[in-house]
């Protein structure tokens, strides 16, 4: 006969072991001590999603825990794993807008409350406590699909969900790489259809659910696009931003080996702006010799970053440039000035790739209208090095 108690059924069997010597039966007791603790699990989860945005809400998008994408019971594409990618502090592009989790339980059995427990550190450092987010009832089970019309499901299974948090994960102020940590718990009960008074863990065997993300410094602004050209007596340089935010200017640097850079000029910034703004400055660079140029963005806090290095050859042309026929773009992006067998490679705002292809010609058309409105940043590689752009889609 099995015993009813895990605990005591394993005593039981310890004992049978040591005064017999009749290991079928001893092999039996265990089988019995195994069923009994799976009786005893009769509430608990089978799927279990965390949601996320990457670009400030605009989307909102589960990231699979318990199950992963290609089950049927899994919630979301993409799964949580890996990176999330590189985020600016406070932009608020990265947040935790809900979680949704699957339950199931037993006819004589109870599920009363499902929570996520998430915490965000320094990788490299202790994780501290962890936060707690309530996910409301959602649906149940009705012949074989949840009420709300989304997967499959049987018995008793219901569901449980949030998408109204709005926790920025951005709000960080030193720069680094970050551990997002997760897990969910479940209150219920068994042989009870009232109590509450035990708990299920979905923690990954333990270990709980882990991704990454990057902190850069906070942007003062979004540059996006920087060329320069020769003019009759000067090199003309042109550079647009999208946004700036508490910007204080930009100086204008300059080498003759691309290494030793010095400031030429300075040009006042905008200040605050959500407007494309346009920025022009001459510099009268003695004629046939060849040019570096950087800018060198600078906040009112005295941070700064730089731009990517333009290169002006001894006849006034920008080597290895590329422009865009227009910016922003609706519809179709046009790079234009590209050489064949160049590799061209777009990543969006939170550094997932989007496009990738090798030029076959001096212009390259690429439908953006199913992409979604944001920054997006091109890369193009050639022998010489790379050559960097944006463009806003709107």
């Amino acid at each position: 006969m099995c015993c009813i108690n895990i605990l005591g059924c394993v005593v039981h069997c310890l004992l049978l072991r040591t005064f017999t010597m009749r290991k079928p039966i001893v092999l039996l007791c265990f089988l019995c001590c195994a069923t009994a603790g799976l009786l005893q699990a009769q509430f608990g989860s089978f799927a279990s999603a965390v949601q996320l945005t990457t670009d400030a809400g605009t989307n909102k998008t589960f990231y699979n825990t318990q199950k992963l994408t290609g089950d049927a019971n899994a919630i979301g594409p993409n799964n949580f794993t890996g990176s999330l990618g590189s985020f600016a502090a406070n932009d608020g592009r990265l947040k935790i807008t809900g979680a949704e989790v699957k339950t199931f339980k037993g006819n004589n059995d109870n599920v009363c409350a499902v929570r996520l427990q998430y915490r965000v550190y320094l990788q490299g450092s202790s994780g501290g406590a962890f936060n707690t987010v309530q996910l409301p009832f959602l649906a149940n089970c009705v012949a074989g699909v949840f009420a709300d019309g989304k997967g499959p499901c049987s018995g008793n299974d219901q569901k449980w969900q949030t998408v109204t948090a709005n926790i920025d994960l951005t709000a960080i102020a030193v720069p680094g790489t970050y551990v997002l940590e997760l897990y969910y718990d479940i209150a219920g009960a068994t042989n009870s259809t009232s109590g509450c008074n035990e708990t299920a863990y979905d923690s990954n065997l333990g270990n709980n659910y882990i991704t990454t993300f990057d902190i850069t410094p906070a942007l003062p602004l979004q540059l996006l696009q920087f060329t320069g050209k020769r003019n009759a007596s000067s090199n003309l340089l042109q550079w647009t931003t999208a946004q700036e935010e508490n910007f204080s200017h930009f100086n204008v640097q300059r080498a003759t080996d691309g290494i030793a850079f010095s400031t030429i000029g300075k040009v006042a910034g905008k200040g605050n702006s959500q407007l494309q703004m346009l920025y022009t400055f001459s510099d009268n660079a003695t004629a046939g010799k060849e040019h570096f140029y950087r800018l060198q963005m600078m906040d009112y806090d005295g941070s700064f970053s730089f731009s990517k290095v333009i290169r002006m050859a001894a006849n006034g042309a920008q080597k290895n440039s590329i422009s865009l026929l227009q910016n922003p773009v609706k519809h179709e992006l046009t790079l234009q000035q590209l050489e064949p067998g160049q590799q061209v490679l777009i990543v969006d705002a939170s550094g997932r790739l989007m496009y990738q292809q090798t030029t076959t010609s001096t212009q390259l058309r690429i439908p953006v209208h199913q992409w979604h409105a944001g920054v997006y940043h091109i890369k193009v590689v050639h022998p010489q090095g790379q050559s960097h752009i944006a463009f806003v889609k709107e």
